[in-house]
C-alpha cells in the first residue's frame, strides 16, 4: 500500500509513523510536515515532504495514494483562538479529505475525539463533530474515525494541565470506565493500523472503549 500521513510529528502521528515504517503491507510512506525533522534511520520507503498547509491544494498529486491517515490536531491554547483551532482541526482536515477524494482515495482514517458531536455546546467537541460530519459527507468507501479520550504519552510540546492529569490518573488507569479512560497514543495508532485494510465498507467509529480493550496499555512498549 501507498500511505500518506498527515500529523506525523504529533503524539498519535509519531506512533503511527513508527508502525507504518515497520508494516510490511506499506511499500511507500509519505509524511507531510510543516518543517524538516530528523529522520534518523528511516527506511527507504519513507519520504518526507515539507509543505505549506495553507496552500494544500498545491500538493494534490501527493494525495494519489491507497490510504490517507490524518492525525492533525492542536489546542485552542496553542492555536491562540477558537478560530485558529478550527482552521486546523476542521478546515485543514476537511481540505485533506477533499484532496484525497479528488485523487480517488478510497480509505481515509482520522483521529477525532471522544464526545465529538456537531451539536455539542462545547466548542472543542462541536468542532470535532463538524469535522466528522464533513468527512462523512464526502462518500469515502472506507472512512475510519478514532475517538480517543484524553491522550497519554510523551509530547514534544509541553502541556502542563495534561502532564498533571496524566500523573494523577496513571496509578488508577485500569479502574476508570473504558468509555472515558485516558488512552495512550500507541493504543490509538494500533487501532487505526488494525483498520487499515478492513473489507466491510462504510464509516467505522473506533470508540475509546474499544481501543483501550483491544490494545491494553500493559502490552504497549515502554509504557
Amino acid at each position: 500500500m501507498k500511505i500518506l500521513l498527515l500529523g506525523a510529528t504529533g503524539l498519535v502521528g509519531t506512533e503511527l509513523r513508527k508502525l507504518l515504517q515497520e508494516d510490511l503491507r506499506v511499500r511507500a510512506l509519505t509524511c507531510l510536515v510543516r518543517r524538516p525533522f530528523p529522520q534518523g534511520s528511516a527506511p527507504a520507503k519513507e519520504r518526507m515532504e515539507v509543505v505549506d498547509f495553507n496552500r494544500l491544494t498545491d500538493y494534490k498529486d501527493l494525495f494519489a495514494v491507497d490510504a490517507v491517515i490524518c492525525a492533525l490536531g492542536t489546542t485552542i491554547k496553542t492555536a491562540g483562538s477558537q478560530a485558529a483551532f478550527a482552521s486546523v482541526d476542521l478546515e485543514l482536515v476537511r481540505a485533506a479529505g477533499l484532496l484525497a477524494r479528488s485523487q480517488g482515495v478510497s480509505r481515509f482514517l482520522v483521529v477525532s475525539a471522544h464526545g465529538a458531536r456537531d451539536t455539542s455546546p462545547i466548542f472543542y467537541n462541536r468542532t470535532k463533530g463538524e469535522m466528522e460530519r464533513a468527512l462523512a459527507a464526502m462518500g469515502f468507501p472506507y472512512l475510519t474515525i478514532a475517538q480517543p479520550s484524553l491522550l497519554l504519552g510523551d509530547r514534544k510540546e509541553y502541556r502542563r494541565g495534561e502532564r498533571w492529569l496524566q500523573s494523577l490518573v496513571s496509578p488508577v488507569l485500569r479502574w476508570i470506565p473504558a468509555a472515558w479512560r485516558p488512552i495512550y497514543a500507541y493504543q490509538v495508532a494500533k487501532s487505526l493500523m488494525g483498520d487499515l485494510e478492513r473489507s466491510n465498507k462504510g464509516i467505522k467509529y473506533l470508540e475509546n472503549r474499544f481501543m483501550v480493550r483491544q490494545y491494553p496499555f500493559s502490552q504497549a512498549p515502554n509504557l
